[in-house]
């Protein structure tokens, strides 16, 4: 029998206390309840939260609209309840009869956290030796499972793709990705990720841990979730905005745009040009935003940056609600539409160092990276066990500043390239400042052989004077100063501007053979040279010097400046007995003491130091050129033969073309792809091919597309012979042979 409890009621009747009959109600009871991990949506009286709850681990939630008086509920653990049930008599049409009121918590169980919508932190992957390695120091990457597809960050770029779910079993599709750079190891890293992400095929989640196992059932990626940020006293850097044209768009590169909410329920932050505060009030996930209110600066650069302002602040003044998910917080406006994207600024780490450049890794010199050991790089040997090898170094000047508007100190670096030929390559990189770690964005060449005077950072972009090439200029000696100025932009170098300071100017002394003809010294001693054609020098394009010295002949170099500066550096020389009466010691030891030239009408006079004495030399007269027009000519690849006796024959010569077009460009067809480029060629048979940009397709099997571009680049020189060009690679690489096709189109 249950209890009961009678209540006695009474009346007054004429003044008299009259006892009426007992109503009973059923005494108060106690029982256990379980409670689900989440709060869900319902309607009750009008729109609320609910809680789950079931009387027996086996049954199905359903939903509780009321409240368990002294029960505070956490989000994400399961709890076992006693609880105490009372009815609860006359309550309002619109109220529970039902009274729970806490009596024990039995238990608390962190509930195992869905696989979809929640935020995931990698915590191990497998490595390329199929090793599980923990994630690098100062990296994080990200997944989120959700209506059928994948995204997050892989540390460097962020990616996507569709998956599917069967079960505990898993399959993730083909992934897209943006195409950033970061250093080395990162890329690395990432490279290992996406593939083992791909290679899914089971998952199992235990409490907060997320293990996904490949096609063997072995472990290969592991998470945890990704604790959301708090949306007050976090700086918020903006990705995207709506720009009022129902279009999400990106902030303008160069501009940084953040959002700081208060304790306060104040909202401050940088529009890109002026700052802004504005009131704001949350409520549960609803959100308000007051109108801002802004400095009075105007911007002009970067164009569009005051009209990006304006838009942003009224996407701003839209928002109804946030999300944040891990490190990203989504402001949703009434329709629940995006207003406004951010992620978590980065922090303002130290600025960089002369030491931090010459140890950091560089992009875009070699196919590979290049690391850097207290500034300089040596390749592998061109030929085995030989000395010649491709060295990258470091070198003066270099310049800090912010080039990419964060208000962090980057810098811009340069680098020479030297590939065991005589040129001398100069690079420019722009190195962003990642929390004191130098990541190299971009890096283009600046010329061959080109001196720069000064390197400095204004305004966000770089500023070089240097010393480069006229349009006469031999390739050993650049002589036309000029100003170029450089952007970074969707993370490419782009020249901006350029101004010529100073002409070109010098007499054309390269590529000639001079014959000397007689001698003045300091002291008018006279010397007149018999047989000028047996006295001859010979400057190079390449920087080298070839002399014939009556019956003998040396080599050496020589340096040559635009101010009248010369010297030669004599190398080795045969050792014959010439006749009586040569003049071979006394030339050779006068070559030595030259220092400067001037040109007397067509006569080449070189003076010796301490007023040594002066040299004359005429001009000889070239032979006519002979060969066929190579320019304009497409040329088909038929031969290669390497310095090591290997023979290769091309079976479809006219799928792999070299067109070097009037204007300096080069045309490559690489069996099924396409490459453009530029080229350099200089009147002494020297030829350089600088490749760039290339369609990606997927060539045949045996196809020789990456061999051909790869001897393409090592090219040096050429010879042509008849209607055959063979071009000549460098370190006794090979020769590519190939034949005349006709015009080009």
């Amino acid at each position: 029998m249950k209890e009961q409890l009678c209540l006695l009621m009474t009346v007054i009747v004429s003044g008299a206390l009259v006892l009426t009959a007992c109503s009973t109600v059923p005494a108060a009871v106690e029982k256990t309840v379980f409670v689900g991990p989440t709060l869900v949506d319902c309607e009750g009286a009008g729109p609320q939260q609910c809680l789950l709850v079931k009387e027996s681990p086996d049954d199905e939630y359903t939903l509780f609209y009321d409240h368990i008086e002294g029960f505070d509920h956490e989000e994400g653990y399961e709890h076992e309840l006693r609880i105490r049930e009372e009815k609860v008599q006359d309550t309002p049409a619109d109220a529970s009869a039902i009274k729970w009121t806490l009596v024990e918590v039995v238990s608390k169980t962190r509930a195992a956290t869905p696989l979809e919508s929640t935020p995931w932190s990698l915590v191990a992957y497998v490595n390329k030796e199929g090793e599980l390695v923990g994630v690098l120091p100062d990296t994080e990457i990200t997944v989120t499972f959700e209506s059928g597809e994948v995204r997050g960050s892989a540390g460097c770029n962020s990616y996507f793709g569709p998956y599917e779910i069967d079960g505990n079993q898993m399959t993730i599709g083909l992934l897209g990705a943006t195409q950033m750079l970061c250093p080395e190891p990162i890329m690395e890293q990432e490279g290992a990720y996406l593939a083992a992400l791909h290679s899914a095929a089971a998952y199992t989640i235990e409490g907060d841990k997320l293990e996904i196992a490949g096609s063997s059932g072995e472990t290969i990626l592991v998470f945890g979730v990704l604790e959301p940020m708090p949306l007050t006293g976090t700086t918020w850097q903006m990705m995207r905005y709506n720009n009022g044209r129902e279009a999400m768009v990106s902030s303008l590169l160069g501009t940084e745009i953040t959002a700081v909410f208060g304790e306060d329920g104040n909202l401050t932050g940088s529009a890109g040009c002026n700052n802004y505060t504005a009131s704001y009030e949350i409520n549960d996930d609803r959100l308000t935003v007051g109108p801002a209110a802004t400095t009075r600066m105007m911007c002009a650069q970067p164009e569009g940056i005051m009209e990006q302002e304006a838009a942003y602040l009224a996407a701003l003044e839209s928002a109804a609600s946030y999300t944040i998910e891990g490190v990203r917080l989504e402001l949703l406006d009434a329709e629940g539409g995006r207003s406004v994207s951010y992620v978590v600024a980065p922090e303002k780490g130290p600025g960089l160092a002369e030491d931090t450049l010459k140890n950091a890794e560089y992009l875009g010199i070699y196919e590979e990276t290049v690391q850097l050991t207290d500034g300089r790089y040596e390749g592998k040997p061109f030929v085995e066990g030989g000395a010649s090898r491709p060295t990258v170094t470091f070198i003066d000047p270099y310049a800090f500043g912010d080039l990419d508007g964060d208000g962090v100190e980057d810098a811009a670096a340069l680098l020479a390239e030297n590939s065991g030929g005589s040129g001398t390559f100069i690079y420019l990189a722009a190195v962003l400042n990642r929390n004191g770690t130098p990541q190299n964005m971009a890096t283009t060449p600046l010329g061959d052989r080109v001196q720069v005077n000064s390197l400095s950072i204004e305004e966000k972009e770089i500023v070089v004077d240097m010393i480069t090439h006229g349009p006469d200029d031999p390739m050993c000696c650049p002589t036309q100063q000029i100003v170029q100025t450089y952007e970074l932009r969707d993370g490419e170098l782009v020249q901006t501007s350029e101004e010529v300071i100073s002409a070109a100017s010098g007499p054309e002394i390269v590529g000639v053979v001079w014959k000397w003809v007689k001698f003045l010294g300091g002291d008018d001693t006279t010397l007149i040279a018999d047989a000028p054609d047996k006295y001859t020098l010979e400057l190079l394009p390449d920087g080298q010097v070839r002399i014939q010295a009556d019956c003998n002949m040396a080599s050496g170099t020589y340096t040559l400046d635009p101010t009248g500066g010369l010297t030669l550096e004599l190398g080795p020389t045969t050792l014959a007995e010439c006749e009586p009466g040569s003049l071979y010691d006394k030339y050779l030891e006068m070559l030595g003491w030259v220092r400067t030239y001037v040109m007397e009408g067509d006569q080449l006079v070189l003076n010796m130091m301490a007023d040594g004495g002066d040299l004359f030399f005429d001009k000889e007269t070239p032979p006519a050129a002979a060969g066929p027009e190579m320019v304009g000519v497409v040329w088909e690849w038929v031969t290669f033969l390497g310095g090591d006796g290997t023979t290769i024959i091309v079976e479809e010569p006219e799928k792999y073309t070299l067109e070097l077009l009037t204007d300096g460009q080069a045309r490559v067809q690489a069996d099924c792809n396409m490459v453009s480029g530029s080229y350099t060629m200089d009147g002494a048979g020297g030829l350089t091919i600088e490749l760039g940009p290339t369609t990606l397709a997927e060539c045949e099997p045996g196809s020789l597309y990456d061999q051909y571009l790869e001897n393409l680049g090592w090219v040096r020189t050429y010879v042509a012979e008849g209607d055959q060009l063979v071009l000549n690679m460098m370190a006794d690489g090979g020769d590519l042979f190939f034949d005349n096709a006709g015009p080009a189109s």
